[in-house]
This record gives structure tokens, sequence and C-alpha cells, in this order.
């Protein structure tokens, strides 16, 4: 229920993730409340440390997309993917605004119709689908992190209203925000 099914990457590899993980899957089936709730409070303590790093990678992210990532960075052209990390860098930065694929085809100096081309070709996914992610996991930590009110973290993580943020949120993680919330604390 932490998880709600997505996958959560670090920018970088870190052994001692490999190790924790192996025991995490290896204790998750435990009959123990008390074990069961020391593994969920570990869970919850990497993924905090995972969200103050700001080269978090995307959660929701699966394996085979991000192999698939990483394959198509060494065949595309580095000029290309500099332009793709302009583009990334100012969805990053702009978010929380309102913002659409001509406004991030402007920062990487092409047509949006070749800035999507170009974007789904380096990282696999749209400008749409990356801007969703980034708007979602802002809401994730705000929701996690935070005693905002859930309309603020609507607004906060770019969401133009509430009903909208509602329904993205409950497509991608599966539970409305408050339900998260709640999920996440316990």
């Amino acid at each position: 229920d932490l998880m709600a099914g997505h996958v959560v990457t670090g920018s970088s590899i870190d052994a001692a993730d490999t190790l924790l993980v192996t025991r995490w899957a290896r204790e998750w089936d435990t009959n123990s409340e008390l074990a069961a709730d020391i593994l969920r409070d570990e869970v919850r303590l990497r993924l905090r440390r995972l969200a103050a790093d700001p080269r978090i990678a995307e959660i929701g992210l699966g394996a085979l997309e991000a192999e698939h990532r990483r394959q198509a960075m060494h065949v595309a052209d580095r000029r290309v993917v500099a332009r793709v990390q302009q583009m990334t860098t100012f969805i990053n930065n702009e978010f929380a605004r309102p913002i659409n694929v001509a406004d991030v085809a402007l920062v990487g100096g092409l047509h949006p119709t070749n800035a999507t081309a170009t974007f789904q070709k380096v990282l696999g996914q749209s400008i749409a689908q990356y801007l969703r992610r980034r708007r979602l996991n802002h809401a994730l930590k705000l929701l996690a992190d935070s005693d905002m009110a859930i309309i603020e973290v609507a607004f906060e993580s770019g969401h133009g209203s509430l009903s909208r943020f509602y329904d993205a949120f409950q497509r991608q993680v599966g539970c409305t925000p408050k339900d998260y919330r709640r999920r996440f604390r316990a």
C-alpha cells in the first residue's frame, strides 16, 4: 500500500540499497506485526531520503522503461540529449505553474512537434507524461511530509483544479490523496 505498486529509482546506484531491498523482500511476508511495522518504517524513511535528494528519478517508472531510457541515451546524439536536458530542467523548475509543450519546446530551441519526438526518443516518455509525473512526485512528497490541505497540495504541485488533481492522482496512484496520506503515515 505504501507505493501503490509503483517503482522508485534513484539517480545513482547505492550498494546499500541492494542489500536493503533484498532483505525487505525476504522479510516482507512476516507474521509478526512488529516486524511488519519496522519494515514499513524503514521503507518510509528510505523514501523520505530519496525525496530529499534533488536528483531523484521519477516515481512510477518501471524497470523496463528505465532500461529503455538508458539504452536510448547511448544512441541519442549528445546535442539532442543536451536539448532534452534543458527541457527537463525547465519542467523541474517550472512544473508548479501552467506550462505546455510549446513552452518546453521553446526552451529546447525546437518546434513543438520535434521537441515531442526528441523527448520521447531520449527519455521514452512524452513531455506531458514527464510533466504529469513531476507534478505527481511533488504532490506525493507534500502529502507525506506536510500537513498542507489537499487543495493547497493540488495547486502547489501545478494542478489547475482540485478535480483534475483528484482524477490524475487516483489514475496514477490508485487511491485518493487523503487515503495516500493516511496510508503513508500509518
